[in-house]
């Protein structure tokens, strides 16, 4: 009763195929739905792999790029706070930028406390300008009205004048 009964019956000259060529048959469509589920699998792991990485190198960047911003505010930090004071006595009427002298006398050691300082100006509305530069004899400072070299057309400070309001101190480029 186990035994199977294969029969072979030529319908017009075509011969029937065998168990075992089903077999065979079989076998190729198993064979080939494992290699299509194993380069599932492989594309599915690889995009898995592209996205950790992704991910891994964006924390890395906003990381680094935090980083960089807090060490820029803490190099910046002691001129800001010098621009804030600076600022402070304008606003105050400390600054009169017709006594170049007094000028001097304040903005001089002010500078020289930050090595890295080369040069200061400053404009005042009605045209006048006062500015300080490092030379390799000392400071020299001048006093301008509305001449040649004019602050108050500069880029920068339109942009102080478009943002008074925020108190900060604007960088130009």
């Amino acid at each position: 009763m186990g035994e199977h009964l294969l029969f072979r019956v030529p319908v017009s000259g075509v011969e029937m195929p065998t168990e075992s060529a089903y077999s065979r048959k079989r076998l190729r469509l198993v064979f080939s739905l494992l290699i299509l589920i194993a380069l599932a699998a492989l594309v599915t792991l690889g995009w898995r792999e592209i996205e950790v990485r992704r991910g891994v190198f964006t924390s890395i960047i906003e990381n680094r790029a935090t980083t960089a911003a807090r060490e820029f505010d803490i190099f910046f930090e002691p001129i800001q706070s010098q621009l804030g004071l600076i600022r402070a006595w304008g606003l105050e009427g400390q600054l009169e930028l017709e006594d170049g002298a007094a000028l001097d006398a304040r903005f001089i050691p002010l500078l020289e406390s930050q090595g890295w300082t080369s040069a200061l100006a400053i404009a005042g509305e009605g045209g006048l300008e006062y500015q300080l530069l490092a030379g390799d004899d000392g400071w020299k400072s001048s006093h301008e009205s509305s001449g040649a070299f004019s602050l108050k057309e500069s880029e920068w400070y339109q942009l102080v004048v478009r943002d008074t309001e925020s108190g900060e101190v604007q960088w130009s480029p």
